[in-house]
């Protein structure tokens, strides 16, 4: 499989490519002419074009001329929906994870397919991970931006449901670490409580998967589409805020399951993101997808 690739290398993620695929990095241009002739490969070269839409940049004027499938990757559906709204008659499909799935496909029929385009992009990487969640010093903790508080509208809102929680159980929620107080703050909880940002985004987002790499029990919220696609019940513990403090204290009152959960959760977050890309983009090669209009 030839791969064109344009856009951004979110955090590194989406290179090298192994063999015996191709690829090439075209820079994002006014046209696709300029586009592939500036990365020294012709028009007809890819199998599939591919944009990573991880930042907010103009695609090509004129994407609908593309001889390949064309797809895009959002990492953030939401920021990108103006963009989409524009281009996505030339788009032939649009990975996104299953919160972006649902949503998009009301405006875009048949455009979307399920793909978690996310990963480790902080690079945790620690040996504190060892630690056995029985010998961690806090109960719950909560790592993240809080502000400013226009970007952060759920995530505050959530928040709120872990104060009841310090009656019974040792809870911190902690902002603004640099980079080894937060590996260490992850990795001396037992759970680590995951929110998304805004209401309407939810998702799956890169703290899931860093949060892996300290092997905590990972809480999500059980209305987010995209965490129970991608996560099963006995990897991911799904909270809803009624029963918060039953879910905690299942967790708890059972290490030796937790620290099972813990390492099966990790297992599937350290697996690299390119085979699954891979494998996304060899059924729509081998479909041919064609929904350009």
């Amino acid at each position: 499989m030839r791969i064109a690739l344009a856009g951004s290398n979110y955090c590194g993620q989406y290179d090298p490519i192994p063999e015996p695929h191709e690829f090439v990095w075209v820079p994002l241009g006014p046209t696709l002419d300029g586009m592939f002739s500036a990365a020294g490969v012709d028009p007809s070269w890819p199998d599939v074009l591919v944009f990573i839409l991880a930042e907010t940049l103009p695609l090509p004027m004129d994407i609908e001329t593309c001889l390949c499938p064309i797809v895009a990757i959002v990492v953030d559906w939401e920021a990108w929906s103006d963009a989409l709204m524009a281009h996505a008659p030339g788009l032939d499909c649009i990975l996104a994870d299953q919160s972006g799935v649902d949503e998009m496909s009301k405006l875009f029929p048949g455009k979307c397919r399920t793909f978690v385009p996310v990963g480790n992009f902080g690079q945790v990487r620690t040996d504190l991970a060892r630690r056995p969640i029985a010998n961690r010093a806090w109960d719950v903790t909560f790592v993240g931006g809080l502000l400013p508080a226009e970007r952060f509208p759920g995530r505050v809102e959530g928040l709120r449901h872990l104060y009841p929680l310090c009656d019974e159980f040792r809870v911190r929620i902690v902002s603004k670490l640099d980079h080894d107080d937060f590996i260490d703050a992850m990795c001396d909880s037992k759970i680590l409580f995951n929110h998304a940002a805004m209401t309407t985004q939810q998702g799956i987002n890169a703290r899931n998967f860093e949060a892996g790499e300290c092997r905590a029990v990972v809480m999500g919220e059980r209305h987010n589409a995209a965490l129970r696609e991608f996560f099963t019940d006995d990897e991911l513990l799904l909270y809803d805020y009624e029963r918060m403090a039953d879910s905690v204290r299942a967790v708890l009152d059972s290490p030796a399951k937790a620290q099972s959960m813990a390492d099966r959760y990790a297992e599937k977050v350290t697996t690299p993101l390119m085979p699954r890309l891979l494998a996304a983009l060899q059924g729509i090669v081998d479909d041919n997808l064609r929904t350009r209009t």
